[in-house]
């Protein structure tokens, strides 16, 4: 499961992509990046269900979205182009990752005190993280 997670972070990402190469209406490059992707899972698939199995199927998706991502990524800087904040996505991401193998740990010890752990975590990171946007989050609630 934490493969395909990967894999759809990188999907997802790419719908923000997707949103700026509309802007140019240059829907077309879409539909050719989303066929590319497509083939390249298929031939990912192909090379790596055989050896490693359901693994291997879940290693396609992840590098096929993560290439779609690349190429998206590369295109949409030639379009209305809006910079992503690196340095917060990979923060955000490294603790992310962070909490999910120490919440990995501690679930091998007792399956209860995991899901505290990993429920208690996850609200300090909401907390965290609502109390650094506080601002634009509310401006963003109100505007609507």
């Amino acid at each position: 499961i934490p493969i395909i997670s990967l894999g759809t972070f990188f999907f997802l990402i790419s719908g923000l992509l997707n949103l700026m190469i509309y802007q140019e209406k240059k829907t077309l490059q879409i539909m050719y990046i989303s066929i590319i992707a497509a083939f390249l899972n298929i031939a990912f698939n192909f090379l790596l269900i055989p050896k490693l199995g359901m693994y291997g199927a879940a290693y396609a998706t992840l590098i096929s979205f993560f290439l779609m991502f690349i190429i998206e990524y590369e295109y949409a800087k030639k379009c209305y182009f809006v910079p992503f904040n690196w340095n917060m996505i990979f923060i955000l991401s490294s603790l992310l990752i962070f909490v999910y193998f120490i919440g990995n740990i501690i679930s091998h010890f007792s399956f209860t005190i995991g899901i505290i752990f990993k429920i208690v975590l996850c609200m300090l990171f909401i907390s965290v993280v609502y109390f650094k946007y506080k601002y634009q989050i509310i401006k963003m609630v109100l505007r609507k």
